[in-house]
């Protein structure tokens, strides 16, 4: 039997093949040498015991493992059988086991707790209560439902019978598998790949399936798609201006949020420049599909122009949120029965009248003194924060202020429609629903998303765009500008025709080309065109014989100014004379002074104010250059067949018969053709866009008419839609336009031969040799006339006058005033040829 030597023993039985007493001996020297325990070996019992006896303190590093502290030995006397049936448990070795893998009781049950980092860093410390209800467990949950006026708004809840949830959530998960397990879409694609405005399109469609449906269903639905649209139409009222930016405003420099794309718009003129700037673009596939497409057009322009105001005149009291809220503006919601439709369009009226008065105050109140009543300062707690620009007292004002106010809880909605339609349904069926009771005689659904949104995007767009016009006429000065070039690039101011004429090709002015060893005279120079054999003109020549032209021409667009500024140009309008960039092809056609193309490398350079972008644009400026290009041409022609019907008289009977005819019928068909030109294709057109512009202007000063629907289509895209238009239809009466090129080629070889004539005549008065043939000149110019003529007969029988010359039948007056030339016999030019 073991001895206790300083401490409890611990005896146990050692195996069978343990029993070799040189394993013993071997063991014991082993175990001793350690210092840690004395062994006693008992060989005489009828099992070996080996006694361990532990001659270390109880606790410290070296204290026994918990599992190894067996229970007290039993009385030596007895048999020792280690038994291996009865399963060890937590009985056996303490409730402090926590090693569970080596015991084989059953599973211990743990019960969950909210993981928090205060339990996690401070475990003794006894977690706070949780701040949010959904954190608070059900207790709380069923506290909140039993409260007279909670916003749940169930009335008895405690005589509801409830579900377990756990219950209902695996009830719930078969059903969503039973819903995959036949519904193949849900397989095909993700709900990710749907964006906002495709899935309220698709809710606006599922709730158009349901309209004849139950009544519960058909609120509820509605509902849920007037909750669902809300963030798109919070986004639309942002864009026209019916409220405050929230976030990151949408700028011309950020990339854009919703339909409204920001990209680099790509401007090309004649001369193959490339022009980029950013600018607003309509993402059409961000618009919901029930949305007309007239209606978002109209919202997107709205949205455009006013940041068009917001930029160029931050003061204005339209660019400034505040002040537009004043007026109360309607909210952009859904609206499916007459009344509320009604109501709408009533609300919409009083706004536009609200915001007009108040944009067209002479002497209204500032920002500043409607702080006190302002509707965004008061409900949504504005205090000015601004720190920049404020001194310190001013600082402590407003900290005061808001702390002196007291602190009240926000109120719960009380107009939540969906609240009120599941209360009144599912927990108070009996309730009479009358305030959300509808008829059967509601307008159809495809007409509800124009009579809910219409008529406040059209109120708004009325008043933005009505403000932009007024900006363009006054602030900016369009009217002036377009008439420069109505003056210029038209030809419109006679005085500039008559300089540039006689600058351009009278060879009796002075010549500007420097020449060695001969001064300039310092009287009035010009190009000499007709006089000149070396072409084209140098840089310094051009600016010689052009110096003066424009200013000294201009002509103001108001009558009440004094003379004097008739000779400068407004410091704003920057207008000049430069060289047009030519293909190698072209400028092999600009080499030869007689040719019909000599003078196409001068145009005229304008630069428009960068507010006046939207109207004269790009597009519009190549327009008025490629008119003015075929003037040029037209000028000349003029020039040629003056001189010409001046210059071949019969004084010593030099001049034949078919020299004399031809500077008839020529001079003849230019003038006739110049006169058609400026004054059906250009004059006419012209005129009528002013008056336009007249009644737009006196429109813009009237007082507001309800039933003016002009005006909501006045801003600057209507201005330049009609501006281009006008210029289209110029171009259409100067055969200009692509689908009329083989008819302006017959116009061209025509002016070819008129110059080819007035060569052949001033070689012919130098003593030279005529070597054309001016019978060949002639026949050749008379059939290209009868071609010319037959082609626009041919267009005025197929358009009924109106076909490739002008809306107001312009190629008709055009055929009468070339019937009127004395008409060559074809049939004889048939037979001498």
């Amino acid at each position: 039997m073991a001895q206790r030597r300083g401490g409890d023993s611990d005896v146990f039985a050692i195996p069978d093949f343990w029993k070799s007493s040189t394993w013993l001996d071997t063991a014991v020297v082993e175990l001793q040498s350690e210092g840690m325990f004395s062994l006693d070996v008992h060989r005489e019992a009828p099992e070996y015991i080996v006694g361990l006896v532990e001659e270390k303190p109880s606790e410290g590093y070296f204290r026994l493992p918990p599992l190894l502290e067996l229970p007290p030995l039993p009385d030596v006397k007895q048999k020792i059988e280690p038994s291996f049936e009865e399963p060890v448990t937590l009985d056996t070795f303490g409730k402090d086991v926590d090693d569970l893998w080596l015991l084989e009781c059953s599973k211990v049950k743990h019960v969950p707790e909210i993981k928090t980092w205060a339990t996690f860093e401070q475990r003794n410390e006894q977690v706070p209560l949780s701040t949010f209800i959904s954190e608070a467990g059900p207790a709380a949950f069923d506290a909140l439902l039993a409260v007279e006026d909670g916003p749940f708004k169930i009335l008895d809840n405690d005589k509801y019978l409830t579900t377990d949830h756990r219950t209902y959530c695996a009830s719930l998960l078969n059903l969503v598998l039973v819903l995959k397990e036949f519904d193949p879409s849900c397989n095909s694609k993700p709900s990710s790949s749907l964006s906002d405005e495709q899935l309220i399109s698709l809710l606006f469609d599922e709730v158009h399936t349901v309209e004849y449906k139950s009544e519960f269903l058909r609120n509820t639905i509605r509902e849920v798609l007037r909750a669902v649209s809300k963030p798109w139409t919070d986004l639309v009222g942002e864009w026209i201006g019916l409220r405050a930016e929230k976030g990151i405003a949408i700028t011309k420099n950020r990339p854009g949020k919703g339909f409204v794309r920001v990209e680099d718009k790509l401007w090309v003129d004649d001369q193959g420049f490339e022009l980029e700037e950013p600018d607003y673009f309509l993402n059409a596939e961000a618009i919901p599909s029930f949305l007309p497409d007239d209606v978002a057009q109209e919202m997107f322009e709205t949205g455009r122009n006013l940041r068009f105001v917001r930029d160029n005149h931050p003061d204005h009291r339209l660019a400034k949120p505040d002040g537009v809220i004043t007026a109360n503006p309607p909210k952009l919601e859904w609206h499916f029965d007459w009344e509320a439709i009604s109501e709408v369009e009533m609300k919409a009226k009083e706004y536009e009248q609200a915001l007009t008065c108040y944009l067209e105050q002479n002497t209204a109140r500032t920002l500043a003194a409607d702080d006190g009543d302002n509707e965004s300062s008061t409900s949504q707690g504005g205090y000015d924060f601004q720190l920049f620009g404020k001194d310190e007292g001013q600082m402590a004002d407003n900290m005061l202020k808001m702390f002196s106010q007291p602190r009240t809880p926000k109120a719960i909605p009380q107009d939540d429609r969906l609240q009120d339609v599941l209360v009144s349904q599912l927990f108070a069926p009996d309730m009479a629903m009358s305030s959300l009771a509808t008829t059967d005689f509601n307008p159809h659904w495809s007409l509800l998303p124009l009579l809910s949104f219409g008529p406040i995007i059209s109120a708004q767009a009325r008043i933005v765009n009505k403000e932009c016009a007024r900006l363009l006429f006054s602030a900016h000065n369009l009217r002036s500008h377009l008439r420069l070039q109505r003056q210029y690039h038209l030809l419109g101011n006679g005085l500039f025709v008559s300089r540039l004429s006689h600058a351009l090709f009278d060879p009796d002015l002075d010549t500007a080309e420097r020449r060695a060893g001969i001064a300039l005279t310092g009287g009035v120079m010009g190009l000499r065109l007709n006089g000149r054999e070396n072409w084209p003109p140098a840089s310094s020549e051009l600016r010689l014989a052009l110096m003066g032209v424009l200013a000294e021409s201009y002509e103001p667009f108001h009558p009440t100014q004094p003379s004097a500024s008739k000779t400068e140009l407004p410091p704003d309008m920057d207008i000049s004379f430069a060289v047009r960039d030519l293909s190698p092809e072209e400028i092999e056609k600009c080499m030869d002074p007689n040719s019909l193309y000599a003078l196409d490398f001068l145009r005229l350079s304008y630069k428009p104010p960068s507010a006046l972008r939207p109207v004269m644009t790009p597009i519009a400026l190549f327009k008025y250059d490629r008119i003015f290009r075929f003037l040029l041409q037209v000028l000349r022609m003029l020039y040629v067949v003056n001189s010409l019907f001046r210059e071949i008289v019969s004084r010593d009977g030099n001049a034949d018969p078919a020299s004399l005819r031809l500077r008839v019928e020529a001079h003849h068909f230019i003038t006739r053709l110049a006169a058609y030109f400026f004054d059906t294709g250009i004059a006419g057109p012209w005129t009528r866009f002013e008056a336009w512009l007249d009644d737009l202007e006196r429109s813009l000063s009237a007082p507001a008419d309800d039933g003016d629907q002009e005006r909501s289509h006045t801003g600057p895209d209507r201005l330049r839609d009609r501006h281009e238009a006008v210029l289209d239809e110029i171009m259409d009466a100067l055969l200009l336009r692509k689908r009329q090129q083989p008819v302006m080629q017959l116009l061209e070889d025509i002016f070819s031969i008129v110059l080819q004539f007035a060569n052949c005549w001033r070689r012919r008065r130098s003593g030279g040799n005529d070597d054309l043939g001016t019978e060949r000149l002639l026949k050749g110019f008379g059939k290209k006339v009868d071609v010319f003529t037959s082609v626009c007969r041919g267009l005025s029988e197929k358009g009924n006058g109106k076909a490739g010359c002008g809306e107001d039948g312009g190629i008709g007056r055009l055929l009468l005033l070339l019937d009127m030339r004395p008409m060559f016999a074809h049939e004889a030019y048939s037979e001498q040829s």
